[in-house]
């Protein structure tokens, strides 16, 4: 296993405290969660909505989530910052990182 596999591993996998916080608000696995952090890190790089990339066929997409299925997700993260409740909640887990 390379070494950028590792540290992957260690910051989004399973055992991470960043994927907890994720895990506890969402409930959304650990696989599935990896896989949105490099789509959501794809779409933060190229700076660009996920569906315009996805349909550049200049850039293969097939390893990213699609979508639909990224914004399902994304819809579930924005209400955690909804409220300034929510807001603190959030951030003290983050904080105890």
């Amino acid at each position: 296993m390379g070494d950028i596999v590792k540290v992957a591993i260690l910051c989004f996998g399973p055992d991470s405290h960043f994927y907890r916080v994720f895990f506890d608000a969402i409930g959304i696995p650990d696989d599935k969660f990896a896989h949105f952090i490099v789509t959501f890190l794809l779409v933060c790089r190229m700076n660009q909505n996920l569906t315009k990339l996805w349909k550049d066929d200049d850039i293969n997409t097939r390893k990213y989530l699609a979508p639909k299925i990224f914004n399902r997700i994304l819809k579930k993260i924005t209400p955690l910052s909804s409220t300034p409740d929510k807001q603190q909640i959030i951030a003290s887990r983050l904080r105890s990182l």
